[in-house]
């Protein structure tokens, strides 16, 4: 019986080095706040209000939406990886990395804090 043909393996370890950074930061949103901001910093997370209510998806796309405009990039970078229907989020942001998210949060946080 004969053997079969080895196919060549793909080299995956160069195509993993092509792929953006991507960081995961924890999210507790308040729906219904009176304006969309960065509300803070805790302990094991950021804290973000949105004017959305939670009916329909709608706070999870102004938390996206907020935090790419805090962070400079695309809305179609952040992603909620788990907590759509809950306050506590985990979220991923394709480009950055975990501490680049925390240093350009901290800067919006210090810039919208200001006067």
């Amino acid at each position: 019986m004969k053997s079969p043909a080895k196919r060549p393996q793909k080299k995956k370890a160069a195509a993993l080095d092509k792929q953006p950074a991507s960081g995961r930061i924890t999210v507790k949103v308040q729906p219904g706040a009176s304006s969309d901001r960065l509300a803070g910093k805790t302990a094991d997370g950021w804290k973000l209000a949105v004017t959305a209510p939670p009916v329909e998806g709608r706070a999870n796309r102004a938390c996206t939406e907020v935090l790419a405009r805090r962070l400079g990039v695309p809305p179609s970078s952040v992603i909620i990886v788990r907590g759509t229907s809950s306050r506590q989020k985990l979220i991923e942001v394709r480009g950055l990395s975990r501490s680049e998210i925390e240093n350009r949060l901290q800067q919006a946080l210090t810039r919208q804090d200001k006067p």
